[in-house]
């Protein structure tokens, strides 16, 4: 169990390790590469690309290869992914690159999701800590980036060095058991009625599908924002980046204790509310003091939305990582659509109005959220009824 555990937490602290890196050395590679914003958003789409075909698929390889082969398989993208980008500067190849790249985060997200959350049993505790440790892997990357650019490091010679965290996981996965929960999971009884024919599965995909497409795209256009849109210096708009994703991995600390005093829903609700409101101060923040202050509030509100609605719908997910690819796939195709408009929109007006677009976003985020509390309230008062 405690090895289990062990390398989905390592193994997520270098997903959001990786999934930063690409936001902090993109500007880098805009200058390397000669390319505009509309070029960037489609590496950053096919990024998400690669992160849905995965998160869809790694259930069936699973299956056909085990969790071991599966899992050792999909890590190594990311490092063959690294080693590309640094030794063939072409166009073509980074896109590809980041498709690749994509896969091993899908791949890793369903998989710990899944194993995590059979442990948790549709709690939220064990899956917020699992999510802070992707926090505090993003937190750390551009801290990374910084220190090794400022001791004189090219950025390509940065990501050969920071190599060493995706290399790390492959190892990790060859050491965990194939089935850790099959002995557990002989006794236990499956959900009657398919996760896709239930409501419940539906509506957490709806506040899934914008919440991924919010965070996604806030952290892989916040430096360049911050440094094209408000003109502040590159160690700040790095800086900025990492607050965020410190007070996110704070934030699901303290989530993992909220979300046993308060009802799921009413968290997801107060969480996307919250973070609406930090974006709206965000936007129209243009001195270092107030954008600091809504990047606190965004990442507080934003910390406990992703494992609290996984943990709303994993009571109707089944166990063997199928439903958990089909809901994360959800998910994906609101980080890939949501972070390709915003880049199709700075490049066609500019980078503020790009970012302002994803304002509309939230407040969807927002009512699904309230149709997802509206909804579970009309199940109790339905149950209370036939039962009295």
């Amino acid at each position: 169990m405690k090895k289990i555990l062990g390398t989905v937490f390592f193994t997520f602290f270098m997903s959001g390790f990786v999934s930063v890196l690409m936001g902090s050395i993109m500007p880098y590679i805009i200058e390397d590469y000669q390319i505009s914003y509309l070029h960037v958003g489609k590496a950053m789409a096919l990024l998400s690309t690669g992160n849905l075909f995965a998160t869809f698929f790694t259930g069936y390889l699973v299956k056909l290869l085990g969790r071991r082969r599966a899992s050792v398989l999909l890590s190594m993208l990311t490092s063959i992914g690294f080693l590309m980008i640094i030794c063939l500067p072409r166009e073509e190849i980074l896109m590809v690159s980041f498709f690749m790249i994509g896969i091993t985060r899908g791949s890793i997200s369903n998989l710990n999701n899944s194993v995590v959350n059979n442990m948790d049993k549709g709690k939220s505790r064990w899956l917020n800590y699992l999510h802070m440790f992707y926090s505090l892997g993003a937190f750390l990357s551009p801290i990374f980036v910084v220190i090794l650019m400022t001791l004189g490091f090219e950025w390509k010679e940065v990501l050969l060095i920071l190599l060493f965290f995706p290399l790390t996981g492959s190892v990790l996965y060859s050491r965990i058991p194939d089935q850790e929960n099959q002995e557990k999971n002989k006794g236990e009884k499956k959900c009657e009625t398919p996760y896709y024919r239930q409501s419940l599965f539906w509506l957490c995909c709806i506040v899934l599908f914008f919440y991924v497409g919010a965070e996604n795209a806030l952290s892989g256009w916040l430096v360049l924002y911050l440094k094209d849109g408000l003109f502040m210096p590159d160690n700040y708009a790095q800086s900025i980046l990492s607050l965020l994703y410190f007070i996110m991995a704070a934030g699901r600390l303290i989530g993992g204790y909220v979300s046993a005093k308060l009802q799921k829903t009413t968290l997801l609700l107060l969480s996307s509310v919250g973070a609406a409101t930090m974006f709206l101060l965000f936007i129209f923040s243009t001195g270092y003091l107030y954008v600091s202050i809504a990047i606190i509030g965004i990442g507080l509100c934003f910390a406990p939305i992703y494992p609290t609605i996984i943990a709303v719908c994993g009571q109707v997910i089944d166990k063997e990582g199928i439903g958990m690819g089909a809901f994360l796939t959800i998910g994906g195709i609101g980080k890939m659509l949501i972070t390709y408009l915003v880049g199709a929109i700075a490049s066609g007006y500019d980078i503020h109005v790009g970012m302002f677009f994803m304002l509309f976003e939230l407040l969807f985020l927002l009512m699904g959220s309230l149709i997802l509390k509206l909804w579970e309230k009309y199940k109790l008062k339905k149950t209370w009824l036939l039962t009295n």
